[in-house]
């Protein structure tokens, strides 16, 4: 009894995203419910791209804010495409959640429970690291709109009526998302309803970002578990013994079954991939070059060149009724650049950013690689067995089973680019070329 309650407990644990990912609606079920909560997701995340485009096409403030309206509405894409992929390859996911489940309910042997909770525990830590650092960052935008600094200012005030003669005045909730131009001052009402919007999108988000990741990481460590078993069980396999031909069948069987598994993964979470590669690859390249395009304009604008009037020209733009202001005034500096004019907030701030992407592909990396090397370590052991004793209908289901070890079960990034830790390497060495390259610019 308290066996059986143990297993359920995992099972029950081990699904740490499923609470959120029902709420947005993309939780693989067999009937497809949820569908009006899904709707309102990919309604909440098209209302913000649109308004998070017309505030970059617009771009009426400094370059940092239009800089996070860009990166926030790319991210607004990536959970769109990510709500739209899931809610349509659902079958495969709900295949791989029930496939979870099955395995924890038959286990019996205490090693093949030790295996599979530790591939567990590993999904699960991962999986709630991922989550929590998703709502982290949700909480970091809307504390960031709070003016909690002109509270302590107000509240440290000695004179009591000109304070609170202030308060009125300077209180003013700014937006969750960088959408100052679009929406501008707004009554009291308006603003409220679109704080709420914004809030429910960013919610959104993140859990369309990370309880997502963290579902793919976690049913592919207990895959990893899966084919590590079936290694340990082709190892002890005694050939000639009997019984073994029906020992082989049930392991041969059991093979083909994970191999359907590991294809419903990549079926569900290729797309998805590519996007989120394609996604980290644009921020970097985009981040990069244009921190290296503000620290140039800066440059030039410091010294007041002959060019001066047509720099200033071409990045001022004034709202209405106020003052021009120069796009370019807080530059976001390169790494590199940040270093040598010791702007450390700007060289934490790239860092942070470049860290983050990197970490995400990492995950994607690793799960991939770890995927494919228990896979290949099924050829390895029916290999060292004496499969060369077996004959007849053994020698031949243990050839094939060698044979589509060695072809081994690959996560791709839109089927053309597999997800190892090679992969992620030259993406490294790309990213390194690419900041040597601009820092040979800047030094010229």
């Amino acid at each position: 009894m308290r066996e059986k309650d143990s297993i359920g407990k995992h099972v029950r644990d081990f699904m740490v995203q499923e609470t959120v990912l029902k709420v947005i609606g993309i939780w693989p079920t067999r009937d497809g419910s949820s569908f009006g909560r899904w709707v309102f997701a990919v309604m909440t995340q098209i209302s913000t791209i649109c308004s998070l485009s017309l505030e970059v096409y617009r771009h009426c403030l400094d370059v940092d804010d239009t800089m996070d309206a860009f990166v926030m509405d790319l991210s607004s894409v990536v959970s769109l495409a990510k709500l739209l992929i899931m809610r349509w390859n659902s079958r495969h996911a709900y295949t791989l959640v029930n496939s979870v489940a099955k395995d924890w309910s038959v286990v019996g042997d205490s090693r093949h429970e030790d295996v599979m909770t530790k591939y567990f525990k590993k999904g699960r830590i991962v999986s709630l690291m991922i989550l929590y650092l998703g709502y982290a960052s949700g909480l970091s935008f809307i504390v960031k709109a709070l003016p909690l600094g002109d509270i302590l200012s107000l509240k440290t005030s000695r004179n009591t009526a000109n304070s609170s003669a202030s308060l009125k005045s300077s209180l003013k909730l700014n937006y969750f998302l960088a959408t100052y131009c679009v929406f501008g001052s707004l009554p009291l009402l308006h603003r409220v309803c679109v704080l709420a919007l914004q809030a429910t999108h960013i919610f959104v988000n993140a859990v369309a970002h990370c309880a997502n990741d963290g579902l793919f990481f976690s049913l592919t460590m207990h895959l990893c578990g899966q084919f590590e078993i079936l290694k340990m069980n082709f190892a002890k396999l005694e050939i000639g013994e009997l019984g073994c031909e029906r020992k082989l069948r049930i392991l041969v069987k059991r093979h083909c079954q994970l191999a359907m598994l590991a294809n419903d993964l990549e079926q569900t979470f290729n797309m998805i991939i590519l996007i989120q590669l394609l996604m980290s690859a644009l921020l970097i390249c985009v981040e990069e070059k244009t921190n290296f395009i503000n620290f140039t304009l800066n440059f030039y604008i410091s010294r007041k060149w002959f060019f001066w009037p047509t720099l200033y020209n071409c990045t001022t733009n004034a709202l209405p009724g106020s003052s021009p202001r120069v796009l370019y005034s807080k530059p976001g500096f390169v790494f590199l650049a940040c270093l040598g004019t010791r702007d450390n907030v700007g060289a934490l701030k790239s860092v942070v950013l470049m860290v983050t992407l990197l970490i995400q592909l990492y995950l994607y990396a690793y799960a991939g690689d770890a995927l494919e090397t228990r896979a290949e370590e099924i050829a390895q052991a029916v290999y060292q067995s004496l499969w060369y004793e077996s004959r007849g209908r053994a020698a031949r289901d243990l050839v094939l089973i060698i044979n589509r070890g060695n072809s081994s079960c690959r996560l791709t990034a839109g089927k053309f680019l597999s997800m190892n830790i090679f992969t992620f390497k030259e993406i490294l060495k790309t990213s390194a070329s690419y900041l040597s390259v601009l820092k040979v610019m800047m030094d010229a």
